[in-house]
């Protein structure tokens, strides 16, 4: 039986199921289902036979039993939630950073301010399996020794009291605080829903063996082939447990490229190249569903296990995001921004304001509507991982893309590295290189932050501790962009003087920059005669021993 997007959203409507529903008892993602409904992929090897055994089988009882499931109610109390937690020894940032989210969040399922999700529910059920910790047991065990009376003000010291309703406690900035619930409402609290690390780009090093780059070979001829009788040049190739869309044409050095909803994968037949022989980009939606750690494990183990021994591996580009509600922000906010970055854009989607994006090289931010791209590239996955998001609620979203240098800069080569340093990171970017300012004071530095970007920087807390690591050959770049100043005005001080009938030496027109330097020094503004140099020069010494062989002038 063939089973096209049409054949598939039939079978579907006449079960009278959604396409979670059909996903859920198919044991698959709503995202796969969405994919082969709407053309973008088929269904393949066991999919398809098992929609086949759907199709020839009464499969009400098991729809039946799943929307009943469905219906149940499913929760997870606070003592629980913190039982585990400590079961497993971990502080709230540790447990916030296994379960993704921050630790404001498991802070207010600990006290009772704020229940799970339906998708928090379940990464709450896969950690606990994956520790061998069942939460059923738990929660009985913390319902008998939390049982006794509290209502008076003794005798309650084994038990814990729940948390006053009328006080909620927020993070701005990094600083805690609890505020009367009054002075607040619920409409207009701009706080954070979810942050991490949105797709990951991994290079593997490896002798990739001479047999999988001939079924790759195999698999790619046959993608030309389907190409050239008119298919759309895909062909579905499995390795391993995935099944992958073959690409007819390589991409630069990469002779062939592989993609799924989870991975993107790009593999060189040469092993010699100085580039990873095997580049795989993580898909957000495959970092949702596993989690960063145990998704980087998998494509670890994927790679080692079906192209050949890892010998080295890199993390190559990274892009970090968090995503807030309660902000309201306007193409005016525009002049608000400060930051490093030379370019910045307005973006619009449909004649609708979307966002700004900043920057183009080594880093790029962007603060867009995220509930807008969900509306249009149909991301509806999204919501299962916001928790208390209300419909037509704007989510918007702060995501800065780093690449192999700035990652570089940071010390980062592998992810556990990256694990080490990312909170310097966030703090980086989100205290240095851009920031959102009210316009209260001429001088950008002395601005006085947006509340917004107050709940922007503390979204620092999921990332981890700052360690005080910094960019550090951003310094050695600017010291060597700083000497590249100082010889090209020499230069044009030696040409003003010969062009006035004057030879000069060097020494000379060392005298004259001395001079200049001196007067600085004793507060006399010099901006008209070439301040930035001569601070250049103040800054890293007229003798520094760099200088003097860049420019290879022994007779200064």
């Amino acid at each position: 039986m063939e089973w096209d997007k049409d054949t598939i959203r039939a079978f579907r409507k006449k079960h009278n199921l959604t396409q979670a529903q059909l996903a859920k008892v198919m044991g698959t993602s709503r995202v796969l289902i969405s994919n082969w409904e709407t053309g973008k992929q088929k269904p393949c090897g066991m999919s398809q036979k098992f929609l086949t055994l759907l199709a020839f089988t009464d499969i009400k009882k098991d729809i039946e039993e799943f929307i009943s499931s469905e219906q149940k109610e499913d929760k997870i109390s606070s003592d629980t939630i913190l039982a585990l937690r400590e079961k497993l020894s971990l502080s709230q940032t540790e447990f916030a950073e296994k379960l993704g989210r921050d630790n404001s969040t498991v802070s207010k399922w600990e006290s009772g301010q704020k229940s799970p999700g339906k998708k928090s529910i379940l990464l709450l059920k896969k950690l606990a399996s994956e520790e061998g910790i069942s939460l059923e047991e738990l929660g009985k065990e913390t319902e008998s020794s939390g049982s006794k009376d509290c209502s008076g003000d003794e005798g309650c010291s084994d038990s814990k009291k729940s948390a006053p309703q009328d006080n909620r406690s927020y993070n701005i900035g990094g600083a805690n605080f609890t505020a009367d619930s009054k002075n607040f409402s619920d409409e207009k609290e701009i706080k954070a829903v979810a942050s991490g690390i949105d797709i990951l780009y991994y290079g593997f090093y490896v002798d990739v063996e001479e047999k999988v780059l001939n079924r790759l070979e195999s698999a790619k001829e046959k993608a030309v082939q389907q190409l050239e009788e008119g298919g759309d040049g895909d062909y579905l190739f499995d390795i391993g447990d995935y099944t992958f869309n073959m690409k007819a044409s390589g991409e630069g050095v990469y002779a062939y490229v592989l993609s799924n909803s989870d991975l993107r994968i790009k593999v060189s037949s040469s092993s010699s190249l100085p580039h990873p022989s095997v580049y795989v980009r993580l898909n957000s939606l495959f970092i949702l569903e596993n989690g960063v750690e145990s998704a980087v494990e998998k494509v670890r183990n994927f790679v080692s296990s079906n192209f050949g021994k890892i010998k080295e591996e890199k993390v190559s580009k990274v892009e970090i995001y968090c995503d807030l509600v309660g902000a309201n922000l306007t193409r005016e906010d525009y002049d608000k921004f400060v930051s490093k970055a030379g370019h910045r854009a307005i973006y619009e989607e449909n004649g609708k304001f979307t966002g700004f994006t900043f920057g183009k090289g080594d880093i790029i931010g962007k603060v867009y509507l995220k509930t807008e791209e969900i509306k249009v590239h149909h991301k509806d996955y999204m919501y299962e991982m916001w928790d208390d998001v209300k419909e037509g609620e704007e989510v918007w979203r702060i995501e800065f893309e780093l690449n192999r240098k700035i990652l570089r800069e940071f010390g980062v080569e592998s992810f556990d590295d990256f694990k080490q340093v990312k909170g310097d990171i966030w703090r980086y970017l989100t205290e240095e290189w851009l920031s959102m300012r009210e316009l209260d004071n001429e001088n950008t530095t002395l601005r006085t932050r947006t509340l917004f970007w107050e709940k922007v920087m503390g979204v620092r807390e999921f990332f981890g501790s700052v360690t005080g690591k910094v960019r550090e050959k951003k310094r050695e770049s600017d010291l060597w962009k700083n000497i590249s100043v100082i010889k090209g005005c020499t230069t044009t001080i030696g040409a003003i003087r010969f062009s006035e009938g004057n030879f000069v030496s060097l020494k000379e027109i060392r005298k004259e920059i001395d001079f200049f330097v001196d007067k600085q020094l004793a507060g006399v503004d010099l901006s008209a005669c070439g301040k930035s140099s001569i601070e250049a020069l103040s800054e890293i010494g007229f003798y520094q021993e760099s200088y003097r062989k860049s420019v290879a002038w022994s007779n200064i």
